[in-house]
């Protein structure tokens, strides 16, 4: 597959998992308000956000490719998250008895506060990525900066269209009032009342049921939290442990990391390489011999052999690279690894022939992804050491198609000039240079005119009369004196092995030995070379390090790591300001550790690694897992605020508010699903973002509801503790004793 073809796939698989997202968030928004209008309500958020949206995109010169696209359908389930918050609220106090605009004014300005807290902080956990510099920030500027703005106009939708919406839209009556008035109509009953009837039974059960359950999880949910707050520590003492054990995956090596994931695109390259010196025909006899394997492989499409050059600017006669296009992924039981793997292997059979599979890589081009330079003053030492570097690349379980730049030699014939024979027999070295290279290329002697045409005429001998050195040193040269000497008697020819080009980096000579990688991932592979080149002895003045994507892995885990602090940071002050607390910010962001217990376990489970798009899922998490405390801890303190105890007012709290934490989680969890399920060409690459984002949002569902009420009750006890002692210092003073 070409990089158009898989681009496009691409493309066409996001729009596919956009629509998909859409979809199923609406039918998540049936599910929990079993009222069409109010899931109508919502749902016109996600169109509005959107197109809004692109003109943010249209000014800021963005276009619609695969980071933007994604950055789309990952927001998809987050767009509907402050209408949720808000239509819910505006439900609950039409149930009430309010009327609708009344419940629309109060219930919007109800949860104002926390809308702008769940929004803010979504926008400045994705602001720090679109930021930070290198390779990252290319990556995912545009995909930062689409999710913030249409963050943002998410909640300006919900301040706005959403209140005004629902005090049009929504109706305190039942769905029976409804029938009764589709009853009185004359035409509906006498063309399709029964067929109304009978669906409208269906949705009733369906809607009871539903009700029914909900009742019954919101009860069980009551039970455990009041059991949970009288066994704090116990609770505690398992999520911590839970915590502990899931970060624990990754040295314990069930959480392997790479750079980008290895994605199928399709496609493959093969290249061939001979000894120096080898002619095109030989060159050639060997790629038919792969050419005739591949013909046989049914996995293969098509493919493209270019024999005699590398495909840039270097021409040898003894390279070769065949371009190789698998069937779709959908089309095949072979993956595009196990294929690359099955050629290693016929390679091996062929005498000769030092070949190496590529496998396009998720991150653009097929270069190898392990990468070691060599950098010193002495080109020997520095050849030296390459070899030793190339022997323990061999010892690593994984490494295959190793590549040593100093064993890229090209044959070339040196003619060594005898000053002193030339001076005495009167030749110069121009007269030597030009009948050699007349002898190797022809030389231009004139041009050729014939009806208004011009051709160069062009002195040569012909193909095949000048083979090898000895004939070279019988080539006749003129001298002034008119004498016939062979090259011979002036000069000696020998054959031999030099390097094509000298690579120099930070002013020191560089040598470069690279390696693909089979059936492990990158950062195992990473640990075991740093184990082996610890034991390497290396001169002063000579170092060894690495480049490609293991260079680029450590660079991008480092950008993220200071991204995700910046984050954390921002997210806690702006929830200060919020507040006027500090201690309200802490209980909220307790929620991330209960996310990471998620995540870390379905990467695990799922055989995902740790790279650069799991890692840009987990500062997601920050934001998006916050939510639940956020909903919770605001409604804690409105409820305190009227005069209610801390601990009353969080089983309330919970009890009212588990309805839109579920919601908001599970907008989010089945938007993710097509993403995390998606099998096309590319899928690899976002996968792991989306299993991260699943199973954080599981786990921080299910444990942030228990786990911050039973912190901010231990935060309350130990302020009541500090407060307790400060007020019960006394001072004795001649023996009376006053309070401080």
């Amino acid at each position: 597959m070409d990089t158009t073809t898989f681009i496009n796939s691409s493309l066409t698989q996001i729009k596919h998992n956009l629509a998909e997202g859409i979809i199923t968030t609406a039918f998540v928004l049936y599910l929990f308000f079993r009222s069409f209008r109010s899931s109508l309500v919502v749902l016109i958020a996600i169109p509005t956000s959107l197109v809004a949206t692109f003109f943010m995109m249209y000014q800021m010169h963005f276009t619609l490719n695969m980071l933007s696209l994604m950055g789309l359908s990952l927001v998809v389930g987050t767009l509907v998250d402050d209408s949720i918050v808000v239509i819910e609220n505006i439900q609950r106090h039409m149930d009430m008895g309010k009327n609708p605009i009344a419940a629309a004014i109060e219930g919007r300005k109800e949860v104002g506060m926390a809308a702008i807290a769940i929004t803010l902080c979504d926008v400045v956990v994705f602001a720090p990525v679109s930021l930070v510099s290198g390779l990252v920030g290319q990556m995912f500027r545009e995909f930062g900066l689409t999710i913030v703005a249409a963050t943002m106009f998410s909640l300006i939708v919900s301040f706005t269209i959403t209140p005004m919406l629902s005090s049009r839209l929504l109706k305190n009556e039942s769905l029976k009032e409804v029938l009764v008035k589709k009853e009185k109509s004359k035409f509906l009953s006498k063309i399709n009342f029964k067929f109304i009837k009978i669906i409208s039974s269906k949705f009733s059960r369906i809607n009871a049921k539903t009700e029914g359950s909900f009742e019954k999880l919101v009860e069980t949910y009551r039970k455990a939290l009041i059991w949970s707050l009288d066994n704090r520590k116990k609770v505690l003492a398992i999520v911590v442990a839970g915590v502990v054990l899931s970060v624990m995956l990754i040295p314990m090596g069930a959480i392997k990391s790479e750079f980008i994931p290895m994605a199928d695109q399709s496609s493959l390259q093969i290249n061939v390489k001979l000894a120096p010196g080898s002619t095109l025909k030989q060159t050639d006899e060997k790629v038919s011999e792969l050419e005739k394997y591949l013909q046989g492989t049914k996995e293969v499409k098509n493919y493209f052999s270019l024999i005699g050059h590398d495909g840039e600017a270097t021409a040898d006669k003894s390279i070769a690279q065949i371009f190789i296009n698998l069937v779709p992924k959908d089309e095949r039981k072979k993956s595009q690894s196990e294929l690359a793997s099955e050629i290693r292997r016929f390679g091996k059979n062929m005498s000769g022939v030092d070949l190496n599979v590529a496998e396009s890589s998720s991150s653009g081009g097929s270069g190898k992804p392990v990468s070691i330079k060599i950098k010193g003053n002495d080109s020997d030492t520095i050849r030296d050491l390459s070899n030793e570097v190339e022997k323990l690349l061999n010892t690593v379980p994984g490494i295959t198609d190793i590549s040593n730049s100093t064993s890229s030699r090209s044959s070339e014939l040196r003619v060594n000039i005898d000053n002193l024979a030339a001076t005495q027999y009167n030749i110069s070295t121009t007269n030597i240079g030009s009948v050699v290279r007349m002898a190797l290329a022809g030389t231009n002697v004139g041009v050729y005119r014939s009806k208004n045409e011009e051709n160069d005429i062009t002195l040569k001998f012909e193909n095949g009369q000048i083979k090898s050195a000895e004939d070279l040193k019988s080539l006749k040269i003129t001298n002034s004196l008119g004498q016939q000497i062979p090259l011979s008697q002036v000069a000696s020819i020998q054959k031999i092995d030099s390097a094509p080009s000298i690579s120099r980096e930070d002013k020191q000579d560089m040598v470069t030995v690279e390696a693909n990688i089979q059936g492990r991932v990158l950062g195992e592979v990473t640990d075991d070379i740093n184990a082996k080149l610890k034991a390497l002895s290396v001169p002063d003045g000579y170092s060894i390090s690495f480049g490609g994507n293991q260079k680029q892995m450590a660079e991008s885990f480092s950008s993220l790591g200071l991204a995700l602090c910046a984050s954390l940071a921002l997210v806690y002050m702006i929830l200060v300001v919020l507040y006027e607390s500090f201690l309200t910010p802490f209980i909220r962001m307790m929620a991330l550790p209960c996310a990471i217990i998620g995540a870390f376990g379905l990467l695990a489970l799922t055989g995902q690694t740790l790279n650069l798009m799991s890692i840009i899922g987990l500062i997601m998490l920050e934001g998006l897992a916050s939510k639940n405390g956020t909903l919770l801890i605001d409604y804690t303190n409105t409820l305190m605020k009227r005069g209610m105890n801390l601990r009353d007012a969080l089983i309330e709290s919970g009890a009212t508010r588990l309805r839109p934490i579920i919601m908001t989680s599970a907008t989010m969890i089945v938007s993710m699903l097509p993403v995390a399920l998606s099998m096309g060409e590319g899928t690899e690459m976002k996968k792991s973002m989306a299993i991260v984002i699943i199973g954080g949002m599981v786990a921080s569902t299910i444990l942030s509801p228990i786990v911050l009420p039973i912190i901010y009750t231990l935060m309350d006890d130990l302020k009541k503790v500090v407060s307790f002692k400060k007020k019960k210092i006394h001072t004795i003073e001649g023996g009376s004793t006053y309070e401080v």
